[in-house]
């Protein structure tokens, strides 16, 4: 199958991939599989996991693309005041991965 490449950003903001507001072009599926990490996360937890995926623009986008991913959840966590239960450890993974702004860190469709 061939690899299809987009640019600019299409959707809505808050499920766009960090890629989509670069001036480059971008891949589909791992746009579509960051989109799928803000759905998954709205799912479970109820709300968005940022507003927008721009470091400068977003601290608590910034601190999920952090190593220590602790700070990320609880500044979430007390931001949009939800038990800490819903975030099980391997949600919290999963996310990470899906939602991470590194491409070849995020889980492939390949």
């Amino acid at each position: 199958m061939q690899e299809v490449w987009f640019s600019g950003v299409v959707g809505s903001e808050c499920y766009c991939a960090p890629e989509m507001f670069s001036e480059q072009k971008y891949r589909g599926r791992p746009a579509e599989m960051f989109a799928l990490g803000v759905f998954l996360f709205v799912l479970v937890i109820g709300c968005y996991p940022f507003d927008k995926a721009i470091e400068l623009e977003d601290n608590l986008f910034s601190l999920l693309q952090e190593e220590n991913t602790e700070a990320y959840w609880e500044a979430h966590r007390i931001k949009h005041n939800y038990s800490v239960n819903l975030a099980k450890p391997t949600f919290r993974t999963l996310i990470k991965a899906l939602l991470t702004k590194d491409l070849t860190k995020r889980l492939s469709m390949d």
